[in-house]
């Protein structure tokens, strides 16, 4: 093969041969595939071996990897995005100087403006995955088996919600890189628990609930089934969350899982509460809630540009879900952030 056209852009870009080519060992590598990946069986056979966003199951790479010829991908991420994202993370973390830090948070927040907010440079919304399990993801083997096997859609989506919910604490100010690593973590788990007990129906509730949360136990009501009630007013319930002091560092922040549904209107659960009652990290949980709703997530290639502040705008009047705090914060944040080259000299 010599050249290929891509995916939803095809006819409109062309991937080299040498950008395809990816090993079944590289493959494994990944927690979630950062592209769609073909694969061509020795008897001649083309197989898609798994979709963008994906979570990589490992015994099925191991199933055909004697089996292949070759293998290709279809990149969805962009290279220079992740490396550049991953590289400013990773400096945070590794700051000793505290003087410095507020200096690698502009950094970071001026690169995933420029990708995120102002569209003016290339990314994908994979790209903030693959940064996740490069810089935070620590999930036990035996959650991140179940979670894959089982509920692939929910490590998909707290996966992207979790580097999403990251940088957005960076950006309300939390810099300690202990507390955006648990954050990210927490994403991840947030519905964990739900997955055994979800049926489509109930998932169709979740979906109702990620707008008005009546909306979905109504749902579930009119069809009379009360253990599905039971299940969504329930699945928050922090004696069936996984046993987060062996996760979390910070163990003051698995308390936010107890409140991520609540809304700014009073209508979520369990309590009923204000916005000025929430923190800023459940604040953020709710907005990445209602940003990222529960199911698949269709990836493709620069889908980034340009999208949380597309979202933010089409979601600025939706009382239940728009936190005042961020609609106030996060356009002055971005906006009052020093130019690269600026920042550049102040890092120097």
């Amino acid at each position: 093969m010599s050249e290929k056209k891509s995916g939803s852009n095809a006819g409109t870009e062309i991937i080299s041969e040498a950008d395809l080519k990816i090993s079944l060992s590289d493959l494994g590598q990944y927690l979630i595939s950062p592209g769609n990946v073909f694969i061509k069986l020795k008897s001649g056979k083309n197989l898609k071996l798994c979709r963008a966003g994906h979570p990589i199951d490992a015994s099925m790479i191991e199933k055909y990897s004697a089996r292949a010829e070759s293998i290709v991908i279809e990149r969805v991420t962009d290279y220079l995005n992740v490396i550049r994202l991953e590289e400013l993370f990773l400096r945070l973390r590794n700051e000793t100087d505290f003087n410095k830090v507020p200096w690698w948070r502009n950094m970071l927040l001026a690169w995933f403006k420029k990708v995120y907010w102002d569209g003016a440079a290339s990314g994908s919304m994979l790209d903030l995955i693959s940064v996740g399990e490069k810089v935070f993801y620590n999930l036990p083997e035996d959650i991140e088996r179940s979670m894959k096997g089982n509920a692939f859609d929910l490590f998909t989506r707290g996966s992207l919600m979790g580097t999403m919910g990251a940088t957005l604490c960076l950006a309300m100010g939390y810099m300690d890189f202990t507390f955006l690593r648990d954050f990210y973590h927490v994403c991840m788990l947030l519905d964990y628990k739900i997955h055994s007990n979800i049926s489509f129906t109930l998932k169709e509730a979740l979906i109702k609930s990620s707008e008005d949360f009546s909306r979905g136990i109504a749902h579930l009501e009119s069809m009379k089934l009360d253990h599905e009630v039971k299940i969504l007013k329930g699945h928050v319930d922090n004696k069936k969350q996984p046993e987060w002091s062996k996760i979390l560092q910070t163990k003051s922040i698995a308390n936010l899982a107890l409140r991520h549904h609540e809304r700014m209107n009073k209508t979520g659960y369990p309590n009923g509460l204000s916005e000025d009652d929430l923190s800023d990290a459940e604040v953020i949980l709710i907005f990445l809630d209602s940003l990222f709703p529960p199911g698949e997530i269709e990836f493709t290639k620069n889908d980034g540009k340009g999208f949380l502040k597309k979202a933010f705008q089409k979601l600025e009047n939706a009382e239940a879900v728009m936190p005042v705090r961020l609609q106030n914060m996060l356009p002055h944040i971005f906006s009052s952030l020093p130019d690269d080259e600026i920042l550049e000299k102040m890092v120097g």
